[in-house]
Formats: C-alpha cells, structure tokens, sequence
C-alpha cells in the first residue's frame, strides 16, 4: 500500500435485529490453569489446577450488584443484633459474618469479586465459605480467575456453534 494513501475505513453498518434475533448464544468459556499446593499433598510440589469459567450476562452482573447491596443491608443488622446481645450470640454472629465474608473490614469491591467468582467459576462451583477461603490462600490465583471471567463477560456470548 501507498504510504501517501490515506488507509481506507469501512463505513459502519447498521445493526440486522432481525439476524441478531434468528441466532443462538452461549456463554464464552476459558481454562485458566496455574500450579498450588493441594490439599493434602506435598506443599512444596505444587501441581497444575484447571478452572473452567465463563463470561457473564448483564442478568447475572445485575443480580451481583444486588449481593453486594445485600450483604451490606444484612451486615448491618447482624451488627445491631451483636449490638443488642453482648453473649454468646455475639460471638455466633460473629463467626456466621466471618464465614460469609462479610466483616466490616471487608470493602464491597471484594464482596463484588467473590460473587463474579462464584457466578463465573463453572468447575470447580465454590460456595460462597469455600471461595472466600480461595480468596484469602490464593489471592493472586482469585483475581487471575475474576479477571479471566471481566474479559469473557465483555467479549459477550457467541454464536452456538451448529452441529
């Protein structure tokens, strides 16, 4: 090509509604694999994991933010409850919140995080004790995977392959 050619553009074409509504969709999915220490084996010799994840809908992205504002409306009254009651139930509640990951030192950005690895992470599924403890023993390897899930989740679905 001609250096003193001005490089040619495409012009945008409008969006076909009508081919977009005739195709089938499905989540994007990636492998992210990474070497730790496993339960019960040499913690010197880590060995290769696998996690299968997928991108997100804007439905799912949606119901995450709602964990968020949830999990600081429920801190709230579990901190009034330990409020309330300064014995046993104290230190339970206490406990519970920890489990969930949900103290008051624990910034709603990370809560975000827990619930996009949660929802993303398609092998191994976590419940939300077991993935707060994957946060906390691989932090590196937590945001690794979240971060693989914001980038299929923002490349959108793709079109089903047909058989």
């Amino acid at each position: 090509m001609d250096s003193n050619q001005p490089e040619t553009i495409n012009p945008p074409i409008p969006f076909d509604v009508s081919a977009f509504s005739r195709e089938k969709y499905c989540p994007r999915e990636a492998e992210v694999s990474f070497s730790i220490p496993v339960p019960g084996g040499d913690p010197l010799k880590p060995v290769e994991q696998v996690f299968k994840v997928k991108g997100l809908t804007a439905e799912e992205l949606a119901r995450i933010d709602q964990v968020v504002d949830n999990n600081k409306n429920l801190q709230a009254l579990l901190d009034a409850v330990i409020k309330a009651d300064s014995g046993d139930l104290k230190s339970r509640l206490d406990a519970i919140k920890e489990l969930a990951g949900m103290s008051n030192d624990i910034p709603a950005s990370h809560v975000k995080k827990l619930a996009i690895f949660r929802a993303g992470c398609v092998n191994p599924e976590f419940n939300q004790a077991d993935a707060v403890k994957f946060s906390n023993v691989h932090p590196i390897e937590f945001i690794m995977i979240s971060n693989k899930i914001y980038e299929l989740t923002g490349l959108g679905q793709q079109v089903k392959k047909k058989h």
